[in-house]
C-alpha cells in the first residue's frame, strides 16, 4: 500500500524516471540523424582554416575525455577489488586457538609420495582392519600362498 493517497497528485519515481530514459533516447536518436547530416551538408560553410583549427581542438577535447574515461575505469577496478580483499580477510579462520595443522604444502607431499610408493591406479580409501590375525597373501592367478 502506498504512502501517499491516490488522489494526491504526485507522481512515483519510477514514472519520472521512465520519462527522463524516454526524453533522453529521442534527443539521441534525433542527434544521431542530425550530426551526419551536418557532416555531410557543411551548412556553415567555414573556411578551411578554421575548419583545421576546430579539428585540433576536437582532437584535444577527445584525447582529455579519453584519459578522464581511463581514470573513471581504473578507479571503478580498484573498488571493485576492495569487497573481495575485505571478504577473504573476514573468512580467515582464527589460527590463535586452533590446533596446529602441517602446511597443505607437506600435504601434498605426503599425498604424492603415497601415489608414487601404491601407483595412482591404485588409489584408494584403506580398508578398516578387521579383527584377528591377518589374512596369508596369495597370487591372484595361481591362488598360492606368497
Amino acid at each position: 500500500m502506498s504512502k501517499t493517497g491516490a488522489g494526491s497528485g504526485r507522481r512515483s519515481i519510477s514514472s519520472v524516471r521512465c520519462g527522463v530514459v524516454i526524453a533522453a533516447i529521442v534527443v539521441m536518436a534525433a542527434m544521431l540523424v542530425v550530426g551526419p547530416a551536418g557532416f555531410f551538408s557543411d551548412t556553415l560553410r567555414l573556411p578551411p582554416e578554421v575548419l583545421q583549427m576546430l579539428d585540433q581542438r576536437a582532437s584535444v577535447v577527445s584525447m582529455f575525455i579519453g584519459a578522464a574515461g581511463l581514470v573513471i575505469a581504473v578507479a571503478a577496478l580498484l573498488l571493485q577489488l576492495q569487497p573481495d580483499r575485505r571478504r577473504a580477510t573476514a573468512e580467515m579462520p582464527d589460527v590463535s586457538d586452533a590446533e596446529p595443522r602441517t602446511p597443505p604444502v607437506a600435504e601434498d607431499a605426503r599425498l604424492r609420495a603415497k601415489v608414487r610408493r601404491r601407483g595412482p591406479w591404485r588409489w584408494r580409501a584403506r580398508r578398516s582392519r578387521r579383527p584377528g590375525p591377518p589374512r596369508p597373501r596369495t597370487h591372484p592367478a595361481s591362488g598360492r600362498v606368497l
